[in-house]
Formats: structure tokens, sequence, C-alpha cells
């Protein structure tokens, strides 16, 4: 399947998700990956639980956009795509992620969420986890990647405070732009600390 990509009026790239490949995701999401993470925890010792549309622990509303189209605004090219099935969170049964917690397993969630209609839509990894963090009221959020860490001009940030955050978002490639997107939502959110 080929990737399509979107960029918001902010500058942020996204993937687009349409209805064919969500359903795709959705499969690999619910079986192949779930699968693969509930037997790589319950190998290390740890109980896991999967969870995903239908009866998981959160729900959402569409992002909706204008029309596609594409314009010019501050000298960046903007793509806008209409329709598709991202969406962004904005519920969250937290009694029910308590109760696995509280049970000694781990949730294990994919970033799909119900809308408004019980239709599947895809989220950010990161800012899900974020969300989930801030409504569960967590200590941390911690985010992984496969890179060292905020590289800016060949140097690993050690640190990045509030003064600093807007400057550091705009220079940082796509990918670590959501997990610095997630932080702040997670730290707004009540979450006193990412790593």
């Amino acid at each position: 399947m080929e990737q399509k990509f979107v960029t918001s009026p902010e500058g942020y790239r996204s993937r687009y998700t349409d209805w064919e490949t969500m359903e795709f995701f959705s499969m690999v999401m619910r079986g192949l990956v779930a699968m693969d993470i509930l037997r790589e925890m319950r190998a290390c010792g740890r109980d896991a639980y999967p969870h995903w549309p239908g009866h998981g622990p959160h729900k959402g509303g569409r992002e909706e956009e204008e029309a596609s189209r594409a314009e010019r605004e501050g000298g960046r090219r903007m793509v806008i795509d209409g329709g598709g099935s991202r969406g962004r969170p904005t519920h969250l049964r937290a009694d029910v992620l308590t109760g696995i917690m509280s049970s000694g397993a781990v949730p294990v969630i994919a970033p799909i969420i119900c809308g408004e209609e019980n239709e599947p839509l895809n989220v950010d990894g990161d800012r899900l986890a974020a969300f989930i963090a801030s409504r569960m009221r967590a200590d941390a959020l911690v985010l992984l990647t496969n890179v060292p860490g905020v590289v800016l001009d060949g140097q690993v940030l050690n640190k990045i405070d509030r003064s600093n955050y807007d400057a550091v978002l705009q220079r940082v490639g796509n990918g670590m732009d959501k997990k610095l997107m997630a932080a702040r939502e997670a730290v707004e959110g009540g979450v006193p600390d990412w790593l």
C-alpha cells in the first residue's frame, strides 16, 4: 500500500489514512502486532490485555479538514485533504484501564479509536499515549523512539523547557515533532514529567 501524507496549516506532516488503509491497519494492529506484543510481554512474565475499537476504553472524533486543496501560507506549501479516517481522542474509560492494571495486567492499546458513529479512526500513538496519561493522572509519560533523542545541530538535547519548546518543535523532523506535541499535551493535561 502506498503511503499518503498531508500537511496541516501549522506545517506538521501526518500520514493520511483512507478507509481501505484503515481497514488494513486495523486488521494488522488487532492481529499480528497485538499478538506479538502480548507474546513478548508474557515471555517477560507480565500479563497483558489488548484493546481495540468496539470494546476499548477510548473514543474520539474525526479530524475534519476542508476539501482537498493546496495553498501557500507563510512560505510553506500546505496540503489539506478532507475525509479519511483520522481522529483525535476525546473520551477515556479510565475505570476500564484501572481495572485491568489493578489485576496486574498491562493494557496493550492500539492507536485506533471509535469515532462518533463507532467507526475505527487512526490516531497518532504518541498523542494517544499522552491523552491516556493525562486522563489516568500518570506520574510520567515515556515515549519510545529508535533514535538517541531530540537532536538539533547534531547534538542530543538533554532537556527542553517551556522557554525553548516552540523553537525546538519548529526545527525537529517529522515523527519527533509528534512526540514533542504529545509531551506538551501530557504536561498541559497534568502529567508532571515526560521522557
